[in-house]
């Protein structure tokens, strides 16, 4: 259904995206997505150029490319260039020269457990691989399935589909354009992972998981009408740092983070930086938002915070809870001509909060 030029335009599409999400992969230094796109673009080029000829060469690639999508899982957070991803490399090397090895000597126990049959083979007539390389392949789904549904990440949804989709290329009776195209569909889906992956960086704090400065910024250029900005500080914060050191300090402000997370009355809660935070409420003024705020503040102060369940030693130990508080400034926007300026209003208030005490709202 295509025009004839888009048609022969099409081929050389897959590799345009390898090239260019291979270069995006190593700019955002994302091993995984390298290494998965390197599987993809092996496997483009075997089905083009009719490497995997043989069964033999079918046989081993299905059986090794699960392997290597799996172990590429394991270590997804390892930059490109670096000592911790030396295994990562010789493991790829190492399986990928070892199928070469079988491919050219075929040894004898090798194809044994390669061709092995196990069931009746009117079950496989779906598929022409053996019962082996269906095996690691329904194995391997299996895993990437438990693996998705404890992260819930884009990076193990594209292993997923990553595994589906070589699958259906090794696969016989494709051709060219069916391959063209779903390796096309695959790497734009990594380009989209790639391009989500740096987006969540550039926004979101790694530590609190709370959207951070910069989309703060980026909201404060989209406020209009009426609107309340809270700036909320952990009280003696640093005292607390230098009492139990900074990873509990990072539990708290995780703590503190989760129930900010869930304040009422429409409010969005960004980490301003270091123990600082920011809510904004769109479309309520002040008064709109200090019943939210008050209930925020006393859930914080109720809920004990447990120091030593990381550094006990002793397990007949009790568990040494404090209480941990916030002073909260509130301004809106009437009668303030710009965001910044209602931030700055809402700084003063935090410091008369400070001024009378902490723990309260001013």
């Amino acid at each position: 259904m295509l025009p004839t030029s888009l048609t022969n335009a099409l081929q050389y599409l897959p590799v345009l995206l390898i090239i260019l999400t291979t270069t995006v992969a190593i700019y955002f230094n994302q091993i995984k997505v390298l290494l998965s796109v390197i599987i993809l673009g092996l496997l483009y080029f075997s089905n083009t150029y009719h490497w995997i000829n043989t069964e033999m060469k079918i046989v081993i690639t299905a059986s090794f490319i699960p392997i290597l999508i799996i172990i590429a899982s394991f270590f997804n957070k390892n930059p490109i260039v670096s000592v911790r991803s030396l295994p990562l490399y010789f493991t790829h090397i190492f399986i990928i020269l070892l199928g070469f090895w079988l491919i050219e000597h075929q040894p004898i126990w090798a194809t044994e457990y390669l061709y092995a049959t196990w069931l009746p083979e009117k079950y496989f007539d779906w598929s022409p691989l053996h019962q082996l390389p269906l095996f690691i392949y329904c194995l391997s789904f299996i895993i990437l399935i438990i693996f998705f549904s404890k992260k819930q990440s884009t990076k193990s949804a594209s292993d997923i589909v990553l595994l589906i989709a070589t699958f259906v290329l090794i696969q016989a009776n494709q051709n060219l354009n069916d391959i063209s195209l779903i390796v096309s569909s695959l790497l734009i889906l990594y380009l989209f992972v790639l391009l989500q992956n740096s987006r969540h960086m550039a926004y979101i704090d790694e530590l609190t998981l709370l959207p951070g400065r910069r989309a703060l910024q980026e909201k404060m250029q989209s406020l209009l009408g009426v609107y309340t900005i809270a700036m909320v500080d952990i009280d003696f914060f640093k005292k607390f740092n230098d009492q139990y050191g900074h990873d509990i300090g990072d539990d708290v402000l995780r703590m503190i983070a989760a129930k900010l997370a869930s304040v009422k009355g429409g409010g969005t809660a960004y980490r301003y930086g270091g123990e600082e935070f920011t809510i904004v409420f769109g479309n309520k003024s002040v008064e709109q938002t200090l019943d939210h705020l008050e209930e925020l503040r006393e859930n914080i102060a109720l809920t004990k915070f447990v120091v030593n369940r990381r550094i006990k030693t002793n397990k007949n130990s009790k568990n040494n809870s404090v209480k941990i508080t916030v002073s909260i400034g509130v301004s809106d926007s009437i009668n303030v001509s710009s965001p910044e300026d209602v931030i700055k209003q809402a700084d003063v208030a935090l410091y008369k909060a400070k001024k009378k005490g902490r723990n309260c709202i001013s």
